[in-house]
């Protein structure tokens, strides 16, 4: 998307007053403004361009408000922020907005830093459900490109080593489509309320409660940081004003720090001065309310503030998704070549580092062309799943790891184990194997493996070893037990083993 398409807003409002006032305000913020005088201009300019954020009004003749965004999500348009700009006069169904899929409302009026601030919310929830829209299709393509904008979930990529049933994808491994899927459940999220005032949040609590959420309060914000310490919560509203560490350190705290989730920062301020209102947002604050904000309107922002969780969970968890495709062999659930040359090369640093051992077997399914051949690839498919099934339940520790290297070959890291406990290893897998039977259409089978072991202590230079030297190394012992008979495992000092 290029930078005008992706700052671009359509105005929808029948008064070419507000459309020319407004317009120019948002046109002087950088922003790419397009204007309608009504819903049914509005949606012909839809039907031809994507806009991140819609900002309509609610009553115009032909098509309103409501009924432009029901037709915008009967179109799909599931990105789209849209936000509704209403008369300030409390009579608002709320409700029927939400459900006919409103993000957001302003009240029409001339724009000030509350406009600003729920502008530029909308244009970072577009972004936000577009990064999520193109991770899912691509996860449910089950194809990689190259590289999306994926936000701040960096935290999820990359760790020390393989953990069992996580993957390591970086951001190459992302890819951008334009199916959609619909968003994952996440839990409720917890509130905190940072307030000196106990009346204040004696009031904001028993609404907040009655809402549905679960709630905890600080009467400072020391007390608060300590709190989220030890639960943390996914909603913080925080007092501007307080002694000690006040809200604007408080949010600074917050967003300095890692949490599980993003945490979603709400600034109650007592006079609504723009200059309160900037520093929040400069400080962190995803958004901001007047302490004398009626119940309606803070039902209003924290359902916001529970869709943009909710779009960060779901991003998160469909990333979580794509790592784990992008380093998984489909058809056996193993780690696949990628993974392996890649966390190989993990282990083999971790290892000199610790002055630890690492063995690696490669092995390979013996007359496995006979098996396709004799009955059908499928057949030849079952064969590999059930070996990698056996190989899983053989492994002894959970730091032990298999990977499929293509074809009929797979291979086995061992951190911290000698060449010889591999060779006793490598003996009992093959065993195993050779017992399995496995029922190939009307027949049952047994298979056997060939298997050549190598490590860092075989390697002539164990310091400057690499993961291709270790896989080369171990090929050629795997080789030595094909040539000699196969259904064996052969390593550096078999002979020495055997005498």
């Amino acid at each position: 998307m290029s930078e005008a398409a992706a700052s671009s807003i359509l105005l929808v409002d029948d008064d070419e007053v507000v459309l020319t006032l407004i317009g120019n305000v948002l046109q002087s913020r950088g922003l790419n403004v397009v204007q309608a005088s009504n819903g049914r201009d509005a949606l012909a300019l839809i039907s031809k361009r994507f806009f991140p954020v819609l900002l309509t009004d609610l009553q115009m003749p032909l098509v309103d408000g409501i009924e432009l965004a029901e037709e915008v999500r009967a179109r799909g348009m599931d990105e789209t922020c849209i936000v509704m700009h209403t008369v300030p006069d409390g009579c608002f169904d709320y409700e029927r907005g939400y459900k006919a899929g409103v993000d957001d409302y302003l009240a029409k009026k001339p724009p000030d830093v509350e406009w600003y601030a729920r502008i530029d919310a909308a244009f970072k929830t577009a972004a936000l459900r577009g990064a999520l829209k193109a991770v899912r299709a691509s996860l449910a393509a089950g194809w990689l490109n190259p590289v999306i904008a994926a936000g701040n979930t960096t935290y999820l990529l990359g760790t020390d080593g393989p953990q069992t049933g996580q993957s390591h994808a970086t951001n190459e491994d992302f890819g951008v489509t334009t199916q959609i899927l619909a968003l994952t459940v996440m839990p409720t999220p917890k509130v905190l309320l940072v307030d000196d005032d106990e009346i204040m949040i004696e009031r904001l609590e028993f609404a907040i409660v009655e809402m549905g959420f679960e709630v905890f309060t600080a009467t400072d914000g020391a007390a608060a940081l300590a709190l989220m310490r030890q639960d943390p919560m996914s909603i913080v509203i925080l007092d501007r004003n307080m002694p000690g560490l006040d809200g604007l350190e408080l949010c600074r705290s917050i967003r300095q720090q890692t949490w599980p989730g993003y945490v979603y920062v709400i600034l109650l301020t007592a006079h609504d001065a723009e200059e309160d209102v900037l520093l929040g947002l400069d400080a962190g604050a995803d958004e901001y309310l007047s302490k004398r904000v009626s119940d309606a309107e803070l039902a209003v922002r924290l359902s916001a503030a529970k869709r943009v969780l909710s779009l960060e969970h779901s991003l998160k968890s469909e990333l979580a998704a794509r790592q784990r495709m992008a380093m998984t062999d489909a058809l056996t659930g193993a780690h696949n070549r990628r993974y392996f040359m890649r966390y190989l090369q993990g282990e083999l640093k971790r290892a000199r580092r610790h002055g630890a051992e690492l063995s690696l077997l490669v092995l390979d399914v013996d007359y496995f062309k006979l098996v396709n051949d004799s009955f059908g690839h499928a057949a030849g498919d079952k064969v590999l799943q059930k070996l990698v099934k056996r190989i899983k339940t053989f492994l002894p520790r959970e730091c032990d790891w298999c990977a499929r290297l293509g074809g009929e070959e797979f291979a086995v890291v061992f951190p911290q184990i000698d060449l010889a406990g591999a060779v006793v290893l490598a003996e009992k897998l093959r065993k195993s194997v050779e017992e399995l039977s496995i029922r190939l259409n009307s027949e049952v089978r047994s298979i056997t493996i060939s298997i050549g072991v190598s490590g860092l202590q075989a390697m002539p230079a164990r310091e400057t070893a690499t993961a291709e030297m270790l896989l080369a190394h171990a090929d050629r012992y795997l080789y030595q037990s094909k040539e000699g008979g196969r259904n064996r495992v052969t390593s550096p000092n078999s002979r020495a083993l055997a005498a």
